[in-house]
C-alpha cells in the first residue's frame, strides 16, 4: 500500500496502529518510490533525470569574481 501512495498516517488509520511508528516499521522507501515522490512536489516529471543533473552541474561551477 505504501508503494502504491498510501501515507504513513493512512496506513495507521487502515490498520489501527496507535502510533506512527508502526507504520514506518513496516513502510519500505524504495529509490523509484522516492524520486517519484520528489517528482510530484516539483511538479515536473517529464524531464528529470536531465534537469537534475543539469542543476548539479551548474552548482559546482566556482563563482566568478568580478
Amino acid at each position: 500500500m505504501a508503494a502504491g501512495g498510501a501515507d504513513a498516517f493512512s496506513l495507521c488509520s487502515i490498520f489501527g496502529w496507535s502510533h506512527i511508528r508502526m507504520a514506518l516499521r513496516y513502510m519500505h522507501a524504495m529509490n523509484d518510490a522516492k524520486r517519484e515522490a520528489v517528482e510530484n512536489m516539483v511538479g515536473n516529471s517529464n524531464s528529470r533525470d536531465e534537469k537534475v543533473t543539469k542543476q548539479k552541474r551548474q552548482a559546482r561551477q566556482p563563482a566568478v569574481k568580478r
